[in-house]
């Protein structure tokens, strides 16, 4: 039986990863990239698992046939989870309308999103979250070694989960797309269902053979918060950790599958290791408390041993496998101990509780809830208000005080007890030891190796990514900021980033000088938005961006007075752009948009066909796009593709040449009337933009048109 039903669950695991990251993926196209809708999409999807643990828990009186009821899920989460695949895309012109009514009041369209997610996820995550209880049951009416069986279960399902994330980004997607990866997700889950079906043929209807459940009592309750709290501290750990990987290497799709798949492969490294411990050592949970006072001495260890194995070898642009080792290197031991600590929990609970099937749910329902919590907990909260190094310290401390959470073991086990005390003592000695200031010793000196002659004027944890400021004097006076987010360099205030940035802005208002509403997607330092203001004969101005640090920032930059976002015309909206787009019906004369590079991951949805021909929607008849074509970022095979998708949506599409490879795309809605040499030289006959329009190399009006 365990030999059968482990390679069943491997499959499904692998299924529902792949499912999960489509899922992220598509939503990210109808509900938007920023950090709320995400975090969203993420509670609906854990909701769903949480009520699956939990409804199943409840009915454990009534389920006789555990193999055939969890065959028959696996056939409904493929049908259904595709089904979501095929949904996720069209939310936008389904809830479209609903979206638009509500898209001044933020919280009614969180709520919205919430809802839409949640209606469209509940069904096939709640059958997922029914399924490891189930087999658990199955296994243990064979086998009453409830830890053991738990371990395996869980170890091998999430071994799978982590062969998806890898498999979905680097493979699937890329090489069949995302419809033809659901189908392949819903084959996994259907023949993993179908085999579950043959096994179920000679399943006996039987009721449990251990003793009835019992009331969940004090000690129980007491190794569910340790489970709860370890679930928490795991996945507050992962996003902090994301974040800090990410001074590294650029946060690609890709990096970030890697990251999921090295801290999913020690989570199922740890089920397996604890369901040979418990195989061997009946009372395997009194071992809890060793693993939670490790996990965080390993959070202290492996940070400061981070910097120890990466000091001579990192650069800023880290070779994949270079980024492979580090990120193992940081989760992997902490991410093992979790799978561990997993199975210990139920293994206690299951003593506590007697039937395998409730213990199994409810273990699971808690460790899910602290899951969803911690990770709403770092991004929200832990990040911007401590940064990642407190983050790392107060999550270390975190451990320790869950491992003192562990009831005590049996005055038999004297010897075991006193080992857990020394365990958690040397925790508490890394704690005190803990090498505060060593990211901006250490890793923070990595960003700035690539930037000569600048230094660091401000840095602040945001809730999407950690922006720094640097400034490069000369004469004494500030010359020129720049713009590093995550580690990577996004934008600066140059004169060759100026002058590129700015003729956004200058070109179109040269050709539509009766120019008087404009829309910017993605405002950086700011470049492209002072050119907006500096234009007189613009009358309102929105702004977009994902993220309210960087707008909030620009103040570094400007003064009061001189901020863009300051003047009366402009404002600043938090969104996503083509969410934006898609719930916001006003007509622009001018959309200008300058987003990260494609390969950032979630970006490339502002550089499809489909966002272009939204972009499109929005103009007045004869108004203007201009777009940022990050070609030195490009393969030139991405570099024609991107101008593809632009010049289907508009068919009268130029490519101008800004700054070196910084080049612009411009197309109008339709404006067809021939532009006078007067009226294209009108901004010269302004002072002010006269001034800046010298400033980056327009002197004259020939010069810009020489730049086609």
């Amino acid at each position: 039986m365990r030999s059968a039903l482990t390679p069943i669950f491997f499959l499904s695991g692998i299924a529902g990863l792949t499912f999960e990251t489509l899922w992220f993926r598509l939503a990210g196209l109808s509900l938007g990239n920023s950090v709320w809708s995400a975090s969203l999409v993420l509670a609906a999807f854990m909701g769903g698992l949480t009520l699956g643990n939990g409804l199943v828990a409840k009915a454990q009186a009534r389920i006789a046939k555990p193999i055939r009821l969890y065959a028959l899920l696996e056939l409904a989460i493929g049908v259904l989870s595709f089904g979501v695949v095929l949904a996720l895309p069209r939310l936008s012109s389904t809830f479209g309308p609903v979206f638009v009514a509500i898209a001044d009041a933020p919280w009614l369209l969180n709520s919205a999103r919430l809802a839409s997610a949640f209606v469209l996820l509940v069904l096939p995550t709640t059958a997922m979250g029914a399924t490891l209880p189930l087999l658990t049951e199955a296994l243990s009416r064979s086998n009453p070694n409830f830890g053991a069986n738990l371990g395996k279960l869980y170890g091998w399902n999430t071994l799978g989960a982590m062969l998806g994330a890898v498999g979905t980004e680097a493979v699937l997607v890329r090489f069949v797309g995302v419809a033809s990866t659901g189908l392949v997700a819903m084959s996994l889950n259907l023949l993993a269902g179908s085999l579950a079906l043959r096994l179920a043929r000679d399943e006996e209807p039987a009721a449990p053979t251990e003793a009835p459940s019992r009331r969940v009592s004090s000690r129980a309750y007491r190794y569910l918060a340790v489970g709860l709290l370890s679930g928490a501290i795991m996945l507050a750990l992962e996003v902090v950790w994301f974040r800090f990987l990410l001074l590294t290497y650029t946060g690609t799709g890709l990096a970030f599958a890697v990251m999921l798949a090295i801290v999913l492969a020690g989570i199922g490294l740890g089920g397996l290791a604890a369901a040979r411990l418990a195989r061997s050592v009946e009372t395997c949970h009194y071992w809890l408390p060793h693993a939670m006072a490790l996990s965080g001495a390993l959070v202290v260890l492996t940070y400061h041993g981070f910097d120890l194995f990466t000091l001579t070898q990192l650069r800023i642009n880290a070779t994949l496998p270079m980024f492979i080792a580090f990120a193992a290197f940081l989760m992997l031991p902490v991410s093992v101990l979790s799978g561990v600590s997993f199975t210990l929990v139920g293994r206690a609970v299951k003593e506590e509780l007697g039937g395998s099937i409730r213990t199994a749910g409810v273990a699971t329902l808690w460790n899910t809830v602290g899951a969803t919590a911690g990770a709403l907990i770092a991004g929200f909260v832990l990040l911007p208000k401590l940064g990642m190094e407190r983050s790392l310290f107060a999550l270390a401390a975190t451990y320790l005080l869950t491992a003192l959470l562990v009831p005590a073991t049996s005055t038999a086990q004297r010897r075991l007890a006193l080992s857990a005390w020394a365990t958690m003592a040397a925790a508490a000695v890394t704690l005190v030891m803990f090498p505060f200031g060593l990211m901006e010793r250490s890793f923070f000196k990595i960003v700035e190796r690539a930037l000569p002659d600048q230094h660091l004027v401000a840095t602040r944890e945001g809730l999407t990514e950690t922006i720094r400021y640097y400034r490069s004097d000369l004469f004494g006076k500030p010359h020129s900021y720049r713009l590093v987010t995550n580690g990577y360099s996004m934008s600066a205030t140059s004169v060759g980033a100026k002058r590129y940035m700015k003729l956004y802005v200058y070109l179109p208002l040269a050709l539509h000088a009766s120019a008087r509403d404009a829309l910017l997607i993605s405002y950086g330092v700011g470049s492209t938005a002072k050119a907006l203001t500096e234009s007189a004969g613009l009358q309102h101005i929105d702004v977009v961006d994902i993220s309210r640090e960087i707008l909030e920032m620009s103040s570094i930059v400007y003064s009061d007075a001189d901020n863009p976002l300051h003047d009366p015309r402009v404002e600043a909206h938090i969104e996503d752009g083509r969410f934006f787009l898609s719930t916001h019906s006003g007509k622009y004369d001018l959309i200008t948009s300058e987003p990260p590079p494609p390969k950032v991951a979630g970006v490339v949805n502002l550089y499809t066909e489909e966002y272009f021909h939204a972009i499109r929607e929005h103009l007045t008849p004869g108004g203007y796009a201009t777009y940022w074509l990050p070609v030195h970022h490009l393969k030139p095979s991405d570099t024609v593709a991107i101008i593809k998708a632009f010049c289907d949506a508009f068919e009268d599409c130029t490519l101008w040449d800004g700054a070196g490879l910084d080049w612009m795309l411009m197309g109008s809605n339709g404006a067809g009337t021939r532009v006078s040499a007067e009226s294209f030289a009108a901004q010269w006959r302004d002072a002010r933009v006269k001034r800046e329009l010298a400033a980056v190399g327009f002197e004259k009006p020939e010069q810009m048109g020489a730049l086609f």
